[in-house]
């Protein structure tokens, strides 16, 4: 299949440095937004500053549905915000792109949609119920956003995620906001809570189990990394 004629000038934007490195590409630069909410008013900025013909938002998701598993790159065809429902259609001509570059990349696509919440579903059964009622197979905190806001601008909107963790994982919220998006843990945050808590008292088990929840973080973040370091994105 031919790649579809690209638009000529593609804002690419990610929520942290992390995925933005995941994405990098000798064919574009993939700018940082920042996380959720607190990422829109940069991508204002650089909607108004780059004025570009398309933008592309490209990151990491948890899955919704279970037959996803890390590492398998999730195309965003339509996002909806699970507060308030209202949902948004990617632009079919620039999925048509990227969904070529991808499978120029050898990478299996996965088609179907995005919801984005404020924060980590942490409960499977949660997403679970997310699955049921939303129509989305992957959650993250920005797609929706983004693309209410490319849709502000008056210019079309796609987005590429790679699926970070399995729908039936569940993540141990206390520890998981003790992680950086890098991995890395923020040990002053994890000492407070250690000393609130009493667990102080029985330090070992805190620290495994915290050892855990990075391992389970850098092994999701290794298989993105092999899935998604392919410069046919771009």
């Amino acid at each position: 299949m031919d790649e579809p004629t690209p638009p000529a000038c593609m804002l690419f934007v990610a929520a942290t440095r992390t995925e933005a490195e995941m994405f990098a590409g000798r064919h574009a630069a993939v700018r940082v937004v920042g996380v959720g909410r607190a990422g829109l008013a940069r991508l204002h900025e650089l909607l108004r500053a780059d004025r570009p013909e398309a933008l592309v938002g490209v990151g990491v998701a948890g899955a919704l549905d279970r037959s996803l598993a890390p590492g398998d790159v999730a195309l965003v065809e339509h996002t909806r915000l699970a507060a308030g429902g209202k949902s948004f259609t990617a632009d079919a001509a620039l999925l048509r792109v990227l969904a070529v570059r991808c499978r120029g990349a050898a990478l299996a696509v996965r088609s179907g949609g995005a919801l984005t919440v404020d924060g980590p579903l942490h409960d499977p059964e949660l997403r679970d119920y997310y699955a049921r009622h939303s129509g989305c197979r992957v959650v993250d905190m920005e797609s929706a956003r983004w693309a209410a806001a490319a849709a502000g601008a008056g210019v079309p909107f796609a987005a590429v995620r790679v699926v970070s963790d399995r729908a039936e994982l569940a993540l141990p919220d206390l520890r998981h906001r003790l992680l950086r998006p890098s991995g890395t843990v923020r040990w002053a945050r994890w000492a407070r809570a250690l000393a609130r808590s009493g667990r102080w008292r029985r330090p070992v088990g805190e620290f495994a189990a915290l050892r855990q929840a990075r391992a389970e973080a850098e092994a999701a973040r290794r298989e993105q990394v092999a899935a998604s370091r392919q410069e046919h994105l771009r």
